[in-house]
C-alpha cells in the first residue's frame, strides 16, 4: 500500500485506533492529506513504512498530522 484515495477515511468519524504499518506509504506520510480526515484518532501506528533502498535524510510529517 503506498497511498489511500481521498475521502477513504471521512466516513469513519469515530475511528479511534489506526495500524498502518508495515507498508510503502513514506511519501503519504510527509506529503499526505489523509491525516486530516482523522479527526478523533488518538493513536496511530506508521512504522515500517519505508521504500525499499529509499532513505529521508530527517523526519518529515504531513502538516495535517496534528489536526
Amino acid at each position: 500500500l503506498k497511498t489511500f484515495p481521498e475521502g477513504l477515511f471521512t466516513p469513519l468519524k469515530n475511528l479511534k485506533r489506526l495500524d498502518i504499518s508495515d507498508n510503502l506509504l513514506s511519501y503519504a506520510i510527509r506529503n499526505g492529506t489523509f491525516f486530516r480526515e482523522l479527526t478523533n484518532l488518538t493513536w496511530i501506528s506508521l512504522i515500517y513504512n519505508y521504500e525499499p533502498l529509499k532513505t529521508f535524510p530527517e523526519l518529515v510529517l504531513s502538516p495535517y498530522i496534528g489536526n
